[in-house]
C-alpha cells in the first residue's frame, strides 16, 4: 500500500477516534504505571522550555502542548485529525497561552528548516514511516536543540499477544519499535541517548486501586533497573523507550 493511502487510513481511523467516544479510553488503566515514564520526560526537558519554540508533533488533544505552554513554551501543536485538532483548539481557548494546534502532516511538515528548540512526541513515530519521520526531525530541530519521544517497543511476547487480541485499538499500520529501528537514529543524529521503561511494572496494573500500589510500583521500578544494569539484553522486553535525540546530522 503506497504511503498516500496509508495517511489517508490513518487520518480516517483518527478522526473517527476523536469524532467519537474515545474507544482507546480503555488503556487509560495500563498508563498507570507511566509515572516515572513523565518524572524522567518532564525533568529532561524541565524549565529549559521558557520562552522556547516547541513542536509537539501529534498532538492529539493537545493535552500536552497545554501542559508546556502553561510552563512558558511557545508552542505548536500538530496532527493528522483535524477533529483532534478542533477539540484541542476548544480546550486550549479559555487560557491565555503562547499556543497555536494545526493539521498537518507529520512525514511532510509545513515548516521551514531549524524552526524549533523543542520536538516532542508521546507514541506518534510508531504510526509513520521511519525514516521519512527521523529527517524530518532532524531538518526541523535547531543544531543546538533536542527532540524527545516516548514510543512502544515491539519485542514482548506478552505485550504482542495482547496486541493480536485487540485488533480494534490501533491501526493496521501501526509497528511498535524494534531494536533496528533504534539503531537507525544514529543515520540522523550524532547524539542518541535511550531510556527504557516498564516491565515487572506491567503486572501492577490489576492493583492500580489498592492502598500499596505506590510502594510496590516503586520496589517494581528499582527491580526493572537492576535488570536493565546487569542484564541490558533485557531491555528490548521493556514496554516502552524514550528517546532524547540531539545535533542533528546534515
Amino acid at each position: 500500500m503506497s504511503r498516500g493511502a496509508i495517511y489517508e487510513k490513518e487520518k480516517e481511523f483518527h478522526n473517527n477516534r476523536f469524532k467519537n467516544e474515545d474507544t482507546r479510553k480503555n488503556l487509560d488503566k495500563y498508563y498507570v504505571i507511566t509515572t516515572k515514564v513523565d518524572q524522567y520526560i518532564n525533568d529532561s526537558i524541565g524549565f529549559n522550555c521558557k520562552n522556547k519554540k516547541l513542536l509537539d508533533y501529534g498532538c492529539s488533544l493537545g493535552e500536552e502542548s497545554i501542559f508546556w505552554a502553561e510552563k512558558g513554551a511557545i508552542v505548536t501543536g500538530i496532527d493528522i485529525s483535524s477533529e483532534a485538532i478542533k477539540k484541542a483548539e476548544i480546550s486550549a481557548s479559555n487560557k491565555d497561552l503562547n499556543i497555536k494546534f494545526l493539521v498537518d502532516n507529520a512525514e511532510h511538515t509545513s515548516f521551514s528548516n531549524r524552526s524549533f528548540d523543542l520536538i516532542i512526541g508521546r507514541a506518534i513515530l510508531h504510526h509513520l514511516d521511519l525514516r521519512s519521520s527521523y529527517a524530518e526531525l532532524s531538518r526541523l530541530i535547531k543544531n543546538d536543540g533536542k527532540v524527545v519521544f516516548l514510543e512502544p517497543l515491539g519485542h514482548n511476547p506478552l505485550i504482542n499477544l495482547f496486541r493480536r487480541l485487540t485488533p480494534k485499538l490501533r491501526t493496521e499500520d501501526e509497528h511498535p519499535f524494534t531494536m533496528s529501528d533504534l539503531t537507525l537514529l544514529n543515520e540522523y543524529f550524532n547524539d542518541v541517548d535511550l531510556k527504557y521503561f516498564n516491565l515487572f511494572t506491567i503486572a501492577l496494573v490489576p492493583f492500580r486501586n489498592f492502598f500499596f500500589f505506590s510502594t510496590l510500583y516503586n520496589s517494581l521500578s528499582r527491580l526493572d533497573n537492576f535488570l536493565l544494569k546487569h542484564l541490558p539484553y533485557s531491555k528490548k522486553y521493556f514496554w516502552m523507550v524514550v528517546m532524547t535525540l540531539s545535533s542533528p546530522k546534515k
